[in-house]
């Protein structure tokens, strides 16, 4: 320490000098407690505010059905961190130790006096990647279809032209396990589906806030707004249904929700079967209920549903009473009294043909072993025509 002295020079004071000070002891305890205080906020725990998050939002890779791996018991998480542990502590030899090694000195003098071949590594050749498929590769129109998760729009491909319909999942109305997981499954039965009446799946395009799923343009116009068919044409739509239908069960796939609005039809009279939304594999029977209610079989009604592929042979057969007779095989006022009807009231035909008749009541049979298949419906006198 440096301080003036009266004769203006400069003298250096010792410590003994400055413990000696009567102001010395206050300034360290001040200091010592100083010290104390920063001591204890060093050491106290400083928690974060819990911040409020929203779910993330589902990717689908994650949604597509995977092995979940078996979960680490905490036993086997500890021996896991022992052997970790081990292995940090584990010495580095030293320089010393190495050069004390005796066969080191053979080792170099070795590898001096031989030969080295090095081979050079081949040259790897790097293909060029495929160009990702977004949406701005289409000109997105009017909307032409619209459901409880998911609206359907049409769309024209700005180079090829090519008219496609793009159905767009909403990821924030994914947030359900159960819906999402339906989202992956529709994904993947469409991609096992080659048939001219089912519609195609081009491609899926995901982004950070939907899942659009590029379909072939199957026409805007559905069963449910034709009207007035011939009874030709009717037989023609339900030939070319069944034999969607057909396709399906033997791959053991099942729709779960034929009805008029699912079925499209263009100016040829060609049909495409669309929304698999509800499809699923079967192999041995559902328990769960599925569907548009005036569509349902006896046997897919609660309270306890017990059904397999089957259950769509009924469906097909209530698109067919209502395209013959502009209505429902069974109606209730409330959903409880067509339940009711369903499984209960008999099924009353208006005069038609008998190979018509013998094909309702085929799809129309309450007992599921006495109900028809789709290839056994194709083998009737009034579909064996048009086969």
């Amino acid at each position: 320490m440096w301080q003036l002295t009266n004769d203006s020079y400069l003298k250096f004071t010792t410590l003994p000098e400055i413990l000696k000070r009567p102001d010395a002891k206050t300034k360290q305890i001040s200091i010592d407690n100083k010290i104390i205080q920063e001591d204890q906020t060093e050491n106290t725990e400083i928690r974060p505010k819990k911040v409020h998050m929203k779910p993330r939002l589902p990717v689908l890779s994650n949604l597509l059905l995977k092995p979940k791996q078996a979960p680490t018991s905490p036993r086997q998480n500890k021996e896991e961190n022992k052997v970790i542990k081990k292995q940090r502590m584990e010495p580095v030899k030293s320089v010393v130790q190495i050069r004390s090694n005796s066969n080191a000195p053979q080792m170099v003098k070795k590898l001096t006096s031989e030969k080295l071949d090095i081979k050079e590594s081949p040259l790897i050749e790097l293909k060029p990647q495929k160009k990702l498929v977004t949406l701005d590769e289409y000109e997105i129109q009017e909307v032409i279809g619209q459901g409880s998760y998911a609206i359907v729009r049409k769309g024209v491909h700005k180079v090829h032209g090519e008219v496609v319909a793009i159905k767009v999942y909403s990821k924030e109305r994914l947030y359900d396990p159960q819906r999402a997981r339906a989202v992956a499954k529709e994904i993947q039965i469409l991609r096992q589906c080659n048939h001219k009446n089912i519609i195609r799946l081009i491609k899926v395009v995901e982004s950070n806030k939907n899942i659009n799923l590029i379909m072939e343009y199957g026409g805007d116009q559905s069963l449910k707004k034709v009207k007035n068919l011939s009874e030709f044409e009717i037989q023609l739509v339900f030939f070319q249904l069944l034999k969607a239908v057909s396709y399906l069960h033997n791959k053991k796939i099942v729709h779960r929700d034929i009805k008029l609005d699912n079925i499209l039809i263009n100016a040829q009279k060609e049909i495409k079967l669309i929304d698999f939304g509800f499809a699923t594999e079967v192999d041995g029977y559902i328990n769960t209920t599925y569907g548009t209610p005036s569509y349902m079989s006896p046997e897919m009604l609660p309270p306890n549903p017990r059904y397999n592929e089957i259950t769509d042979i009924w469906s097909c057969g209530v698109v067919l009473y209502a395209l013959l007779f502009n209505k429902f095989p069974f109606s209730g006022h409330t959903e409880k009294e067509l339940q009711m009807k369903i499984k209960k009231q008999d099924l009353h035909i208006q005069s038609a043909d008998e190979e018509i008749v013998e094909v309702l009541i085929g799809c129309l049979e309450r007992d599921v072993d006495k109900r028809k298949t789709a290839d056994q419906l194709l083998k009737t006198l009034w579909m064996i025509c048009l086969d």
